[in-house]
């Protein structure tokens, strides 16, 4: 599905003043309960890469997605980040991050599920 609409999905869903709004509302929560070093941000489903686009400005970004064109578009916009394609269901990284975020409206309450389930948290 998101083959199809990769080129427009920005024009259809993107907000930059929300997508900025949201990213700071991550920053106060990261500063406010971080308990370590380390500024690593995992972007689970970063889509087209709109909101890493802020997120590089305070963290060291790796954003994961399973649309291949979506990646290319992310890659593409933000020079400072790693973009990796993997679903988010079942993806295995050797990295450890401090904290992530999550776009999930777009997704079925049982891919959500699964991808909580797969052990991935929270650690500030």
């Amino acid at each position: 599905m998101y083959e199809l609409i990769s080129k427009y999905y920005d024009i259809m869903y993107v907000n930059d003043e929300s997508y900025r709004s949201e990213v700071e509302k991550v920053v106060s929560l990261v500063k406010q309960y971080k308990k370590s070093e380390g500024n690593a941000l995992l972007d689970i489903a970063c889509g087209t890469g709109a909101q890493a686009t802020y997120l590089q400005d305070y963290f060291t970004v790796t954003g994961i997605d399973i649309c291949e064109e979506m990646l290319t578009l992310a890659k593409n916009k933000v020079k400072n980040a790693t973009f990796i394609n993997a679903d988010m269901c079942e993806f295995n990284l050797s990295n450890q991050f401090r904290c992530y975020r999550k776009s999930v409206w777009l997704y079925r309450p049982s891919r959500i599920t699964r991808a909580f389930a797969s052990g991935y948290e929270l650690r500030l």
